[in-house]
């Protein structure tokens, strides 16, 4: 936990390798990960408290679904799946979204006889900085050569009825393939993450009953966006110093943020008129929260594309407030970006 709270998890110098007697850890990060597609569906239904099927899998399965596709991936490869979702279902807690996920998506779910594939598929839940922690999680397993492809999902719904108070959600769901690379020195990396205790009543929900029904409750305070924005700046300026670094050695930085303002805001702050600054912002007044990140790349690489040896920084931010930083350097190979799946 203190990895990803506070440290960096493409420098950690050691790895426990008493932990599992199947797999040997390098002391070094001897690969690279890379990005191969994101997609996002936005074809969540709006029906409300029905048992079957799951929405957020559904929505997330399509993601996927088209993920894989665009990645040229057997799905049998996929070593690890993590779901990042937090409104689901009838506040579904167990089991998790990602095992029946997996199934869904027939991967390695039936395992034949004889067969040595296998995938890890579990739930993580960190508030809309949640996929950023998946990132971080898989990317430093990829590095140390634990596991060579992964998928990250995340879906939402909004819980309560339209006609009940709404969380300001966007009703999407992604899905993030990443891939090890010959180079270490490319792809993912130098991930940070960074907590603010101090703000974490300023945005909370909890259930009550209403009529016999559970019913989600928020309460955000009227300055938590520009607290929130306060706490992004601080991260990124934390997180440039630790490694002797301006925001103008970066190509462009990517945002995934509740607020399509954060970009012009975030840009003063940091004297960062000069880098392309991209945010996932809204669409409609809702936040894509954990499919912000997913969002954002699925934009970022299409207008302009980027070239072989650019360096992006990708921030998401989420309750908390809890911040995380990462840094992309782009691979010969130009990224695949996964279709968003017809209506």
């Amino acid at each position: 936990p203190q990895r990803l709270l506070g440290g960096d998890v493409s420098e950690i110098d050691r790895l426990d390798a008493r932990s599992s007697r199947d797999i040997q850890v390098s002391p070094r990060p001897q690969f690279g990960v890379r990005i191969v597609a994101a997609s996002v569906d936005h074809q969540v239904s709006e029906k409300h408290f029905e048992r079957a099927p799951l929405r957020v899998v559904e929505s997330a399965a399509r993601a996927a679904n088209a993920c894989l596709a665009a990645a040229g991936w057997p799905r049998e490869d996929v070593e690890m799946l993590i779901h990042t979702g937090i409104y689901r279902d009838e506040f579904l807690s167990e089991p998790a979204v990602a095992a029946i996920l997996a199934g869904e998506l027939g991967i390695n779910h039936e395992r034949p006889r004889g067969s040595a594939k296998r995938t890890l598929a579990l739930d993580l839940a960190d508030s809309g900085r949640g996929t950023m922690t998946a990132l971080g999680v898989l990317t430093n397993m990829i590095r140390f050569g634990s596991i060579a492809r992964a998928l990250v999902t995340a879906s939402e719904i909004e819980n309560n009825p339209p006609n009940l108070a709404q969380r300001g959600i966007a009703k999407i769901g992604s899905a993030i393939a990443l891939e090890r690379t010959a180079d270490p020195a490319m792809g993912l990396g130098n991930f940070s993450f960074y907590s603010y205790p101090q703000h974490a009543e300023r945005l909370a929900t909890w259930t009550t009953l209403r009529d016999g029904r559970p019913q989600l409750m928020v309460h955000r305070d009227d300055d938590l966006e520009e607290l929130m924005l306060e706490c992004i700046a601080d991260s990124v300026s934390q997180h440039l110093a630790k490694r002797r670094k301006s925001i103008v050695d970066f190509d462009r930085l990517l945002v995934s943020t509740p607020s399509s303002q954060y970009g012009e805001k975030l840009a003063s702050r940091l004297k960062a008129e000069s880098t392309g600054i991209i945010t996932s912002g809204n669409s409609g007044g809702t936040d894509p929260f954990t499919s912000g990140i997913a969002l954002i790349w699925s934009e970022a690489v299409t207008a302009p594309a980027p070239i072989a040896g650019e360096s992006w920084l990708i921030v998401s931010a989420g309750a908390g407030i809890e911040v995380a930083c990462a840094e992309y350097r782009f691979p010969l190979e130009a990224p695949v970006i996964g279709k968003e799946p017809s209506t």
